[in-house]
């Protein structure tokens, strides 16, 4: 990570929402007296050049995209990272550069000035893996989900032949909705609940994503 932020967090990673997040202050315009050659002119100040870049490995971007780094090199484009920024309270889209290694990327907001924070990164699949895996997408169930009642991880997604589950999430935004009981998901009352379920044969892996109507 690399920024020149007074106040910053490190990058905040959701592999259901499929989301890279961070938190970013610092004063608009450079204080008194200050070169500002070069720099952004506002009311007569010079405005804080900024900048925010952070490194992502491939191994957060395989569970997020059930892709292999080989395919996330050839196929990940920046029509793939979708970015957001808060600006005077509004959120609007931001471009970002990608920066690709062996075994990760730097992706670079892009941003201009410390009023626009927050930024939010989005990634999706490349339209051409869409199709060929779509259990990785996040479906809405039509199963019936009652709440106070108990769900095994593999009746929630679809687990491909072979394969065993070996781990599941309760999404942070979903906490009041379900939880995480022992082997099980407890559905807590009605609502949409989120879930990540990692699943493995040999040393493949798949991660599976479902959001579920408890009603």
């Amino acid at each position: 990570m690399a920024t020149n932020a007074s106040e910053f967090s490190s990058p905040i990673i959701s592999v259901i929402e499929k989301k890279v997040s961070a938190n970013i202050a610092g004063p608009h315009t450079v204080p008194t007296g200050f070169p500002t050659e070069n720099l952004v002119m506002e009311d007569g100040k010079g405005v804080s050049p900024a900048f925010y870049k952070f490194y992502l490995p491939y191994s957060i971007l395989e569970a997020m995209l059930s892709l292999a780094p080989a395919e996330i090199r050839s196929q990940i484009t920046p029509e793939q990272v979708k970015a957001k920024i808060t600006e005077a309270a509004t959120q609007k889209d931001q471009p970002v550069t990608l920066v690709t290694s062996d075994k990760g990327m730097t992706i670079d907001l892009g941003i201009a000035h410390f009023s626009a924070p927050n930024p939010e990164v989005y990634f999706a699949p490349p339209p051409a893996t869409t199709a060929q895996s779509k259990s990785s997408t996040p479906v809405t169930t039509v199963k019936k989900y009652l709440p106070g009642s108990k769900y095994l991880p593999s009746s929630l997604v679809k687990v491909p032949a072979g394969y065993k589950v070996s781990k599941f999430v309760v999404a942070t935004s979903s906490r009041l909705v379900c939880a995480t009981s022992g082997t099980r998901v407890l559905m807590k009352k009605a609502g949409t609940c989120s879930v990540s379920v990692t699943t493995t044969k040999g040393k493949l892996r798949k991660v599976l994503t479902a959001r579920i109507k408890v009603s």
